[in-house]
């Protein structure tokens, strides 16, 4: 059986000027997304040391989504670095903790998290994908290219492009909701989030997440 594992990195968390607020910020964030996404959660999201966490997730779980909640829930503090693998686990696994857990899908994620320090692109790539070998290989190119691109582009949001972007992925996910909907939840007028919307390009960017994810889950359902 498939399993995405995520592991994850706190970007220069000494740096973090409140580290007893951010500690509690971090904490409900690894619990919003295992309540947000309890259908594919195999083993709960969960630091694991320091500012370090790791999670098992479904093969059939929305990936770039979990990945989005959690960069754009931190962004307020920090960035994180994720590693993504997909493959086996061979190990018994314990719903509540996958510290003891191991396999391939660990060490897929291990080497795409390592890889991330090499291929930073000027220090915006936050996340990378790794299969099991000799499987879906332009799948996962074509995944790593959406991070990419992603980061991007993300890295020249202003902060209250990036408050609108948080705002939109944690409430609705990659679902395209009336700009006039999103105005008023975020109490602005709706001229304002139409001109913030199309300069940031938001709409070209959930596009490509849900079409990205959509492709990635098709590979793994045609393979299994």
């Amino acid at each position: 059986m498939q399993y995405f594992v995520i592991l994850g990195d706190v970007v220069k968390s000494r740096d973090i000027p409140d580290r007893a607020k951010f500690q509690t910020h971090f904490i409900e964030t690894m619990d919003f997304v295992n309540k947000r996404f309890k259908d594919s959660l195999v083993s709960s999201l969960m630091v694991n040391s320091g500012d370090s966490f790791q999670g098992i997730f479904g093969s059939h779980a929305p990936l770039l989504q979990i990945c989005d909640v959690l960069r754009f829930s931190l962004s307020a503090y920090c960035t994180v670095r994720l590693g993504l693998g997909l493959g086996e686990i061979t190990t018994a696994i314990d719903p509540k903790s996958s510290i003891l857990c191991d396999g391939p899908a660990f060490w897929n994620a291990r080497e795409a998290l390592d890889s991330l320090y090499d291929e930073n692109y000027y220090q915006t790539l936050t996340a990378k994908i790794i299969f099991p070998a000799k499987r879906g290989d332009l799948t996962q190119e074509l995944v790593n290219q959406s991070f990419l691109l992603g980061d991007q582009l993300v890295h020249g949001w202003k902060k209250r492009q990036l408050e609108l972007a948080t705002f939109q992925i944690l409430q609705h996910g990659f679902e395209k909701v009336p700009q006039v909907q999103l105005a008023s939840e975020m109490k602005i007028s709706p001229q304002q989030m139409f001109t913030m919307i199309k300069a940031m390009g938001l709409i070209a960017y959930l596009d490509a997440k849900s079409r990205t994810q959509t492709l990635l889950l098709r590979e793994i359902e045609a393979s299994q």
